[in-house]
Formats: C-alpha cells, structure tokens, sequence
C-alpha cells in the first residue's frame, strides 16, 4: 500500500505532538512523575521546568520530521530508491530523538549542573555523540549491503524431489510439499515489507504482496512473468528478468510436481 507508512506514522505523530504540547504547558517540579525525568532535570524545579518545555518541542519538531519523511517516501514507493527510503523513515526519528536526548542534557548540565558534573559533561557527551553515530553508520552499511547484494544473479536448481534457491538468501521446497503453481504475467504490488525489500524492479526476501500476503520472493524483474508457489505453510514468487529463463524454470517445476 502506497500510503501505509503515512497512515501508520499519522498515530505516533498526533500521540507525540499531543505529549509535546502537554510537556511544554506542564507545571512540573523536580518531584513530578511526568515529564523528562533524567537526573539533572530533578535538581530543581526551574530545571524541570525548563527541561518539559524544550523536550516537549524536540517532540513536536521530530513527529512534524517524521511525517513529512513519511509523505515524501511515498513518492518514492517502489522506486530504485524505497528500500532506502524506508530504513531513512525508521532510522532518522530514533537518531533525531537519540540527538535531542543528548542535547537536552548537555543544556541541562551547563545551566543546572553542579561543578564537579560540569567536569564529567565532555566525557559523557563524546560516548552519547558516538553512539549515534554508530547507528547512523550501522544502518548506512545495511542500505549498502542490500543493494550490492540485489545486484547478483540468484541461482534456482530443480531435481528429482526440491526446488533449492541460492542468493538474495534462500529456500529449499520440496516438490511434494507443493500445493499449488502458476505463472502470473507480473508479480502483485508489494504492500510493505516483512523482512526483505523492493530496489527497483527486483523484490526480495519476505513481502507482503497484494492479494498474496506475506511471501518469501526470488524476482529480478516484477514487469515479467513469475512463478507463483504455494506450499501448505509458505508461499514464493521466483522470476528472473528473462521471460524464457522463468518460463522454463515453471515448466520443470511443474513436471515434477505431477
């Protein structure tokens, strides 16, 4: 579904903006049971105040972030770019909030903090800095990952009794597991991802595929023929950007399941 991830962002977005406004026309003190609550913001009740109030913004800028990346990536759905664009959507509120927090308490230590505390606030600064970045850094590897891996040829091997697919991950079916197999002209619309991706025309990994639901898929072209199987817990989509090649793949499939 195009707009799934608008629609599953619209939720969070009123929640925090709501929590937002909430924090920023408080009265809070350094007892309250509500709010920001880390340890230098209970050193008093001005460093409470002070601290609902800037992190019920941060919560409201981050869910407006949010939403408008959500918007865009819908335009981007199903393009060489929406594998990227969902991991942006996911990583990039955690990372804003991550760097808020951080944020939050550097201000807090250097209005609120007792001089010893100043003298630490570096030190603890740098670690927080690193671990964002660490995560930035962690979900950029994964982008690249998936799209050098997309990038190679997978390989399917009929023989007596299994269909074994190699690359992208694989799979192993046993013919006589299968319950039923056709050839569609084209591979359905994906409607979110259940663990794999979509670059381009290729799809892989785990889908959720219009009219099909959840389906584990081997497509290097989702405009050409592909072969649908359906097991009695599982259900695949193989096809390769040749319509030949999968045609010829189907018709050896189902000469083995008769």
């Amino acid at each position: 579904m195009k707009y799934l991830g608008i629609i599953l962002n619209l939720p969070m977005f009123f929640l925090f903006v709501m929590l937002g406004i909430a924090m920023r026309k408080g009265d809070f003190d350094e007892n309250s049971a509500f709010g920001y609550r880390s340890k230098d913001a209970r050193v008093s009740k001005e460093a409470a105040q002070y601290a609902n109030k800037k992190f019920g913004l941060y919560l409201i800028i981050i869910s407006i972030i949010s939403l408008v990346i959500s918007i865009l990536g819908s335009f981007f759905y199903n393009s060489s770019y929406s594998s990227l664009v969902n991991l942006l959507t996911t990583f990039i509120p955690v990372i804003l909030l991550i760097v808020g927090i951080i944020n939050m308490e550097y201000s807090l230590n250097s209005k609120f903090g007792l001089g010893e505390n100043k003298s630490k606030l570096s030190r603890k600064f740098s670690l927080k800095v690193i671990i964002a970045i660490v995560i930035v850094i962690i979900a950029v590897v994964v982008v690249i990952m998936s799209m050098k891996n997309t990038n190679k040829s997978f390989k399917v091997e009929v023989n007596n009794t299994n269909i074994i697919i190699d690359g992208w991950g694989s799979a192993k079916i046993n013919l006589s597991d299968i319950k039923e197999v056709k050839l569609l002209e084209k591979a359905p619309e994906v409607e979110w991802n259940d663990g794999g991706g979509n670059i381009g025309n290729k799809i892989f990994g785990d889908e959720h595929l219009n009219e099909l639901g959840s389906t584990n898929c081997f497509v290097e072209n989702d405009n050409e023929d592909v072969i649908y199987i359906k097991t009695g817990n599982e259900k695949y989509l193989i096809g390769f950007n040749n319509d030949n090649k999968t045609i010829s793949l189907f018709n050896k499939i189902k000469k083995g399941n008769d």
